[in-house]
């Protein structure tokens, strides 16, 4: 339960899947200057949490 609340609840400001998106939203204002690596590198950041293996880990998480 802990682990979700840090790893993957959108209702918790400091998890990590909220910290992406606030980063990514960030990054939105900032995309005309920013690398077009960094940009990419937070995508893949937040693809890679919301891919299906991750939500079934979120999952076990929520249950145990």
């Amino acid at each position: 339960m802990y682990l979700f609340f840090l790893l993957f609840d959108c209702e918790n400001p400091l998890s990590a899947l909220s910290s992406l998106f606030s980063a990514r939203e960030n990054a939105k204002i900032l995309r005309d200057i920013l690398p077009v690596a960094l940009w990419e590198q937070l995508n893949e950041a937040i693809f890679f949490f919301l891919r299906p293996q991750s939500l079934r880990v979120c999952n076990l998480l929520i249950i145990h």
